[in-house]
């Protein structure tokens, strides 16, 4: 049973949302008309863009997802549409398709990726 005076604050954690495919990417740039949106470039073979997700799986928001092993033209429209070199893992704050904040590798913090969302 949980303690009912305890200070323990609830677990932050992000909500994973895949882009399937182009169609969706145009999505997710639409809705980052009005409010900043996150968008994480991901490749789930490679242990430093694991670090990465582990970081940003601890940020209280939505987060769009793109699998760089398996989604070559969904990365290289993100590239074209942004302007920002692909690295991987990478990670965006977009607002009306514009890049406000973007990181890759190390620079992929919970605390970085909070405070561009916040920001913003």
């Amino acid at each position: 049973m949980k303690n009912p005076f305890s200070r323990e604050t609830p677990v932050r954690r992000a909500t994973f949302h895949p882009v399937a495919d182009i169609a969706a990417l145009e999505k997710v740039l639409a809705a980052a008309a009005d409010a900043p949106v996150a968008l994480l470039l991901h490749d789930p073979w490679c242990p430093i863009s694991a670090s990465a997700y582990e970081e940003v799986e601890a940020v209280d928001s939505d987060v769009f997802i793109v699998d760089v092993s398996e989604q070559h033209d969904i990365s290289r429209a993100v590239e074209q549409l942004t302007g920002v070199r692909h690295a991987s893992p990478q990670m965006f704050v977009l607002k009306a398709g514009t890049p406000l904040w973007h990181a890759s590798h190390g620079r992929i913090t919970e605390a970085a990726v909070s405070a561009a969302l916040a920001d913003n």
